[in-house]
């Protein structure tokens, strides 16, 4: 039986490969928590709010704030005119002691599919899950930083 190394499958497949170990799990975590300090306070998230950009028309919406004493909880999302709905919905976790940024869940990511490398999303194991949700997220952040998004208040 030979089995080929994920390196290789991905090669195969012109996808660069991927490490999904749980160091480098967290060190996205605590990337992705750094890039959303970037584009809007993270100390302070009491109210919903919008980002928005002079690069683009598309506005992303932060909602359904939760707070407790260790970790915040919000939804980021495009509100898109036609059809009215929330694509992507990705829900965040942000751990305040540790300083790292969890995507908790992704509604409607059957409609980005086409647009990221996740293609048989029930087959992976539960790291590597995590791995392509978080992953997703900090593409998404880079592209609101390369684009200067930022919140309302601070346009």
């Amino acid at each position: 039986m030979n089995k080929t190394p994920n390196s290789e499958k991905a090669k195969s497949k012109g996808r660069k490969p991927y490490q999904t170990s749980f160091t480098v799990l967290m060190q996205m975590y605590a990337v992705n928590f750094k890039y959303l300090n970037l584009l809007f306070d993270t100390h302070n998230l009491e109210h919903d709010f919008v980002l928005k950009s002079y690069e683009t028309t598309a506005h992303i919406y932060i909602s359904n704030i939760t707070n407790n004493r260790y970790s915040t909880t919000f939804t980021m999302s495009y509100i898109f005119a036609e059809p009215q709905e929330q694509i992507p919905n990705v829900k965040i976790k942000l751990y305040k002691d540790t300083r790292q940024a969890e995507v908790l869940s992704v509604v409607n990511f059957h409609q980005i599919k086409s647009f990221h490398t996740l293609t048989r999303f029930d087959k992976l194991t539960n790291i590597n899950a995590k791995w392509e949700l978080n992953n997703f997220l900090n593409r998404w952040l880079r592209y609101c930083l390369d684009n200067r998004y930022r919140s309302v208040k601070n346009l």
